[in-house]
């Protein structure tokens, strides 16, 4: 990872000399109490160092980005994110107007998770038109492809939303979104043959565990987490997160602190299920949003929206379904659930230009193909269900050059898997730097 930091530094040299559009420095640093989300582990203090730069060129705009989070109890989590790409915006008349984007993004973990490091690209295309000075529609469709260290994480995925917006003279706007997404994992399905190659062989699809795992795999370890930015859950299969297998040689940078999986108790497991399936396997959803916005005179704003999402058909392909705070988690994502949530929200601006925010968001999540499970790791018989609530306050201050903002939340999860029981509280503090006589963020 030592090489990935002294790459993203020269690209932030690179960046400064340039007459940049748009250049910003960030700095942010949290503390939150259940890193790994769930009710064995512990928290951590997060320090997040970003640069970001961006060049118009005509149509075309250049960007590129590099962000750096470090996790002060769990190092080992702690990762590196460099991005760069080109957008371009054509219009076509008065109204209406074509974008597109085209974005290459590598990450890099410390050496407990080396199973995360991933590299792929984005290309986004939409059309925003006016249908009237009130009214805008807007058509999106988003193409990813994301290739991990553990290939069981490889995708590629599609998707596509439509929406309108109204605004009306009395300050009021409404918005309703629906969405559509296909997400096919490559190769989810790894099988170990006892000399530590991967094999297909032919298994029971069903059972996720092999008489090899029974005994072995994931235990108590010494890197307590919880969190999200990817998916969360522990489980039990035949498969660690190092792609190994139970029984198989592992290298020194294989993951042990996903192995260890302190986070999970006394569970074992991994991410990958053995199966007799050599190809890939896709899960397919659709959703609708809906958003409600009132303005109160100049200063005071509110907000309700709310979203209900459908898996149609498939369901995920891992043992295990985690949501780490602030830092990704591979099998945790868009995909990953169904269910509904609603979110509501009051602004106001206060004495010297301070913007205050409150928020409550509730959320009722299926994750399709996870089973709930004991604190002992054996099935309960129903599918995993999480139904959360979260309270938020925020301070935003923005000066000539520099934004702060403070922000605390308290999050209590409620599941049928004990292992996802848990609340407590998050704080953050971040400074943004946008010198010179660029565009402010």
């Amino acid at each position: 990872m030592r090489k990935f930091r002294i790459a993203a530094w020269l690209i932030a040299a690179a960046c400064l000399p340039a007459a940049a559009d748009t250049l910003q420095f960030s700095l942010a640093q949290a503390y939150v109490s259940n890193l790994f989300q769930t009710s064995v582990s512990g928290p951590d203090w997060v320090t997040v160092t970003g640069l970001s730069w961006d060049k118009s060129l005509s149509s075309f705009s250049l960007f590129a980005a590099a962000e750096y989070s470090r996790l002060w109890e769990n190092s080992g989590l702690s990762d590196l994110d460099l991005s760069v790409g080109a957008d371009y915006v054509k219009s076509l008349g008065s109204k209406t107007a074509l974008y597109f984007a085209l974005e290459g993004q590598a990450v890099r973990f410390g050496e407990d998770f080396v199973d995360f490091n991933r590299s792929g690209g984005r290309f986004t295309a939409s059309l925003k038109s006016y249908l009237s000075p009130s009214s805008i529609l807007k058509a999106t469709a988003v193409t990813e492809y994301r290739a991990y260290s553990f290939s069981p994480f490889d995708f590629v995925s599609q998707g596509a939303a439509l929406s309108l917006d109204k605004y009306f003279a009395s300050r009021t706007t409404l918005k309703a979104e629906l969405s559509w997404g296909y997400k096919y994992f490559l190769h989810p399905w790894l099988t170990d043959s006892g000399d530590g190659s991967e094999e297909t062989e032919t298994a029971d699809p069903a059972s996720s565990l092999t008489p090899a795992a029974l005994g072995e795999g994931p235990g108590k370890g010494d890197a307590g987490q919880s969190g999200q930015s990817g998916e969360s859950g522990g489980g039990s299969g035949n498969i660690d997160a190092s792609g190994k297998g139970p029984g198989s040689p592992k290298s020194e940078n294989s993951g042990k602190g996903v192995q260890n999986a302190s986070w999970r108790g006394e569970r074992v497991g991994g991410y990958a299920y053995a199966s007799m399936e050599g190809g890939g396997s896709g899960i397919q959803v659709a959703a609708f949003n809906g958003t409600i916005a009132q303005g109160l005179g100049d200063r005071v704003g509110l907000r309700l929206a709310g979203v209900w999402q459908w898996t149609l058909s498939g369901r995920n392909p891992f043992t295990t379904v985690e949501e780490f705070t602030m830092i990704e988690n591979p099998t945790y994502d868009t995909f990953a659930w169904q269910g509904f949530g609603w979110n509501a929200q009051a602004t106001a601006l206060l004495p010297w230009n301070i913007e205050l925010r409150l928020g409550y968001t509730w959320t009722d999540k299926e994750f399709p193909g996870i089973e709930a499970l004991g604190l002992d790791g054996l099935a309960l018989g129903a599918t995993r269900r999480d139904r959360r609530g979260q309270i938020e306050a925020r301070l935003k201050k923005t000066f000539a050059h520099w934004t702060a903002v403070l922000t605390g939340a308290y999050i209590r999860n409620g599941s049928n898997d004990p292992l996802y029981e848990w609340s407590g509280p998050a704080v953050s503090l971040s400074l943004d730097w946008h010198p010179g006589p660029g565009k402010k963020p």
